[in-house]
């Protein structure tokens, strides 16, 4: 009966924390191993800074009442992702002729999802499980799901971070509590309790939205008030925070369930023997080279106490 008070709370306490639709999407980057896309970094970026910035500045600047930095942020970010079937930045992913997508538009999602590792008889609600394709940012392969939740989640964990430290908290343990609230997230409401797959990439997506919150809020680089109106001063790197650990390959998820043993055997069974490949294995090899984060390393913390 406690675990069962305990488990409802901790729904109730996420919902409210982070006012969360309860739904998932996932992505395969299995299916990328042996595929070379284009990078779309530049094309990224000029969209983020020339047509989404711009845009939102519009559209608050003829408003009378003007935004607090923190707020011009997440107002940023919610403008960006409202949520998985309103999303500025999904759509621009997904259609944009300059984006190089695996698979592309002529191959369709039931299609993408059957010979991705997620193809199951699994009983409903599990077998309805919608498909992110991957995008190569930078040379990190990733789904455009991940970029959801950078700016989604990115924002709840920025906001909650900041209510926190306004209370007195100090900053490292911010950080913990914001990271601890997204595992459980990860666990109920948009990954393990709903189709059995805890995404650590996903975590590290949230974790890297709120950083780069924090310095656009933090700075006076990038935003400026004047004579009433907000001004962007100089574009933002958003491709410097995304990182190899986006990749559900290098950081793999944890399967529960009756997804487990269908999902583990597909890996085994079709990739195994192909992580020495060398397209796989050089890929590999540069993203060795990038040191993980905070985030990454206090979520496999987690896990190895959970077993």
């Amino acid at each position: 009966m406690k675990l069962v008070k305990g488990l409802v709370a901790g729904l109730i306490t996420t919902g409210v924390l982070f006012s969360s639709p309860v739904k998932a999407l996932e992505t395969d980057q299995y299916l990328t191993w042996n595929v070379e896309l284009k990078d779309s970094s530049q094309t990224f970026n000029d969209y983020f800074n020339n047509e989404l910035i711009p845009n939102y500045l519009e559209k608050i600047n003829k408003r009378p009442n003007k935004k607090t930095k923190e707020e011009l942020v997440s107002g940023l970010y919610q403008y960006a992702f409202q949520g998985l079937y309103s999303s500025r930045v999904r759509h621009f992913l997904n259609n944009s002729e300059e984006i190089d997508r695996f698979p592309d538009k002529s191959v369709s999602f039931r299609e993408y999802k059957r010979e991705s590792i997620y193809r199951s008889d699994l009983p409903f609600p599990w077998f309805f499980l919608p498909i992110s394709r991957t995008l190569n940012i930078n040379g990190n392969y990733l789904g455009v799901d991940k970029i959801g939740h950078f700016f989604g989640f990115g924002r709840r964990y920025f906001q909650e971070y900041t209510k926190l430290t306004d209370k007195g908290v100090n900053e490292q343990k911010a950080i913990e509590k914001i990271i601890d609230r997204g595992i459980v997230l990860e666990k109920l409401l948009v990954g393990g309790l709903i189709d059995g797959v805890f995404s650590s990439a996903d975590l590290e997506a949230d974790y890297q939205g709120f950083l780069l919150a924090r310095k656009l809020s933090s700075s006076d680089d990038y935003f400026n008030l004047e004579n009433g109106k907000w001004k962007q001063i100089k574009p933002v790197d958003i491709i410097s925070f995304i990182n190899p650990d986006f990749d559900e390959t290098y950081n793999p998820s944890y399967y529960s369930g009756l997804r487990k043993p269908y999902t583990q055997k597909r890996i085994k069974e079709l990739y195994a023997e192909k992580e020495n490949e060398p397209i796989v294995h050089e890929r590999f090899e540069n993203y060795k080279k990038h040191k993980h984060s905070f985030s990454y390393n206090y979520v496999r913390e987690h896990k190895g106490k959970k077993k």
